[in-house]
């Protein structure tokens, strides 16, 4: 917890230095702070949120608020947070994806995300995990079953992702290229329901962000065939890197 404590003290003394002069005290009194996410509740930006709402409020003793607005990859939220208020009370919740890949990938932006946003404090870099349903694909026992079936039957096979141009979707896509398999992209409008497909057989694998599967490993629903970061994780005992799952050297992924 020690990056979220350093970020809710640089949250604090930023919001204090970016107001004009004649703008009033920061925070406002009796004024509340909601913080915008782009991604359905139990997504990982919006568990993130919720974890940094409650410390952020007892430090500048104000209510703070968690106000998810989907769709669009996070344009709909950014859009939201762009033409708002600009006095510090409207925080945006972004992704790197949000703020570099949507522009790339969308046609239209509703607004500039050089121009309209101020950067404020990276809170967080966050791994994805190669995950699969056991009930529904008993025989993807590690990541390397996963690359063999794909290879044995090309297009055959999907993963979810929480939207297009969202981290889940490049690490899938990622994993495609370095493992020389074709699957096909399904893209869902969040987590959650990348998840609720996932469990329901209707995608065979998902590379979820690793804070929203911590409640389903130790539940049993899912099984960690392998995490995108440079070294196993702690939440989850026993898993391996992708890299060494995969046989794939150097294989890293994170938003």
């Amino acid at each position: 917890m020690r990056p979220v404590r350093c970020a809710l003290v640089l949250i604090a003394l930023a919001a204090l230095l970016i107001q004009p002069a004649a703008a009033q005290t920061f925070p406002q009194p009796g004024k509340p702070i909601t913080i915008v996410g782009g991604f359905p509740n139990g997504s990982g930006t919006d568990i993130y949120s919720r974890r940094l709402a409650d410390p952020l409020g007892r430090a500048l003793g104000v209510s703070v608020i968690v106000d998810n607005r989907v769709g669009a990859g996070g344009n709909i939220a950014m859009d939201h947070v762009a033409k708002g208020e600009a006095d510090g009370h409207t925080i945006l919740f972004a992704t790197s994806a949000m703020l570099a890949i949507n522009p790339a990938l969308y046609a239209r932006m509703p607004i500039d995300t050089v121009r309209d946003l101020a950067p404020v404090i990276a809170l967080a870099e966050v791994p994805n995990a190669l995950t699969v349903a056991p009930e529904k694909r008993p025989q993807f026992t590690d990541c390397k079953a996963v690359i063999a079936a794909a290879k044995a039957r090309p297009g055959a096979l999907n993963y979810a992702s929480t939207g297009n141009g969202t981290s889940t979707h490049l690490a899938g896509a990622q994993f495609a290229a370095a493992a020389g398999v074709e699957m096909v992209h399904v893209p869902y409008r969040g987590g959650p329901f990348a998840m609720q497909a996932l469990l329901a057989g209707d995608v065979d694998i998902f590379l979820h962000q690793t804070p929203a599967l911590v409640g389903p490993f130790r539940q049993g629903q899912v099984r960690l065939l392998g995490v995108t970061s440079r070294a196993p994780l702690k939440a989850f005992p026993g898993v391996p890197t992708m890299a060494e799952a995969c046989g794939l050297p150097g294989f890293v992924s994170t938003t």
